[in-house]
């Protein structure tokens, strides 16, 4: 009997972390909030982003679509703040490479996270768990007219 006990207090402790682990929640945040935040502020460069949907200058030139992606600790964060570093991560991997290509802006982002992909004039998709939030951008580089 004993010996049942302490192999289901076993199993138990084994499967717990699992379980808490496997937790996934899909939040949406709105992309200007986190640029315009203290630490968006830090990260992004003068390269401009539109969301898909969002007002712009008439594109003078295409330079490619390019996607990326945002993870970072979730441990110790609230959601908001994980998805936060995860979305201004991406987006700043997307400005330095559009400076690279030679864009001077980002168009038509779209969040793509495990095959879905999420369209909004100002929200962005994150996936959250209990270790990692993780957000993917997709966005056509392009060169503005002045």
């Amino acid at each position: 009997m004993k010996r049942a006990i302490g192999l289901c207090v076993c199993v138990t402790l084994v499967l717990i972390p699992v379980v808490v682990s496997a937790r996934t929640t899909e939040r949406m945040l709105a992309a200007n909030k986190a640029a315009e935040s203290e630490l968006g502020r830090k990260k992004l460069n003068r390269i401009g982003f539109y969301m898909r949907g969002q007002q712009h200058r008439p594109v003078k030139h295409e330079v490619g679509q390019f996607s990326v992606t945002g993870r970072t600790p979730a441990v110790l964060r609230t959601d908001a703040q994980a998805c936060e570093v995860a979305f201004l991560s991406a987006l700043a991997s997307l400005q330095a490479h559009a400076l690279e290509q030679g864009g001077n802006a980002i168009v038509r982002i779209d969040s793509v996270t495990r095959g879905k992909e999420t369209t909004s004039t100002s929200d962005y998709r994150c996936l959250v768990g209990a270790t990692i939030a993780h957000v993917g951008l997709r966005g056509d580089i392009v060169v503005l007219d002045q």
